[in-house]
């Protein structure tokens, strides 16, 4: 029949599809074009590029055909409707060649960027995300931060995170979420009283900052995505960190419990000082009165293992008088039924 101008530009690629009753071509003219080889007639154009087109492909079923080219994009054509339905984005140069497989399922580029993309066009599941790392922690807190994984080309709905104490504690949902102002960070305490499995992270946070920790406790962290398919699977957890030593929370008032002519006897309730690291090693102990202030007094420091043990001596004290009480009321109430 002759010839006939393919392109207003040069030729980049020609394909033949599976039934070889078409072929496609990529065009400097930004266009692709469908052509019968049976008798070389010009079928249709696919126009959707921007700049010049490197490289065609079409799937085994014919229903899709996939172009890339200059303008650093990848467009998946539907053949039946002529139109594109999906635009991948994410080189930032000329995309040269692209295969795939035969359902249009995965498709690899190869771009003048360096880098060879891999890119899912049916909906999944997000991939397992790289184990959180934890930057910074305090005595109750924990710096997490983590990289968002593969997506499938579909947005993260939202981050999911759980913790476990040492290595042998389950994994605990026991979390809640509050928010914090720092952009592109988020902070969350934990909730002893939480129910639900896990906690969300809204998707743009790829920060957050772990309250109300224990001091001197071992802690590890994992974390998964979400998107519209469903959640992914959890991450390896990361590596084991160590809150610091924290200092000792308020004490409740004491209870006096004896006076003497120059002395007071008296119990307190210690919270227990391995929470915090143990790094303290005495009590301090401040009185008022007598026209003077606590600080006006001097401050008596007792060796914690002393207060306990006199703390446990007069413990058994209470006992023992509690103990006499009870057998004292036994008697009289036998005394009482024998006597009716």
């Amino acid at each position: 029949r002759g010839f006939e101008l393919a392109h207003h530009g040069s030729v980049n690629d020609a394909v033949f599809s599976p039934s070889e009753t078409r072929v496609a071509t990529a065009g400097g003219d930004g266009l692709v074009k469908i052509w019968d080889p049976r008798d070389g007639s010009y079928v249709q154009r696919l126009q959707g590029h921007s700049n010049e087109v490197f490289s065609v492909k079409y799937s085994s079923s014919e229903q899709f055909l996939v172009s890339a080219g200059a303008d650093a994009e990848i467009l998946v054509w539907s053949l039946l409707s002529l139109t594109v339905i999906r635009r991948l984005l994410g080189h930032s140069d000329v995309v040269y060649s692209i295969a795939m497989d035969g359902l249009c399922g995965v498709i690899v580029s190869a771009s003048h960027d360096q880098l060879l993309k891999s890119w899912y066009t049916t909906p999944r599941y997000p991939e397992e995300c790289a184990p959180p790392r934890i930057i910074a922690v305090s005595d109750t807190t924990a710096h997490v931060t983590w990289v968002a994984p593969p997506s499938f080309n579909l947005e993260i709905a939202a981050f999911h995170m759980q913790y476990r104490i040492g290595l042998r504690e389950k994994w605990s949902p026991s979390l809640a979420a509050e928010e914090e102002d720092s952009p592109g960070r988020a902070a969350y305490k934990f909730n002893p009283n939480s129910e639900s499995e896990g906690f969300s992270i809204a998707p743009q946070f790829r920060s957050m900052i772990v309250k109300d920790l224990i001091a001197a406790t071992s802690y590890q962290f994992r974390i998964r995505a979400e998107n519209r398919m469903g959640l992914g699977g959890w991450s390896q957890p990361s590596k084991i960190v160590k809150t610091e030593y924290g200092i000792p929370e308020a004490f409740e008032r004491p209870i006096l419990c004896g006076v003497g002519q120059r002395d007071m006897s008296f119990i307190w309730f210690a919270p227990n000082l391995k929470t915090f690291g143990s790094a303290s090693q005495t009590y301090e102990i401040q009185c008022k009165g007598n026209g003077k202030s606590y600080e006006e007094h001097p401050t008596l420091a007792v060796p914690i293992d002393e207060a306990r043990k006199a703390g446990m001596e007069l413990l058994e004290g209470f006992r023992t008088v509690y103990a006499r009480h009870m057998a004292t009321k036994d008697m009289l109430v036998k005394s009482a039924a024998k006597a009716l």
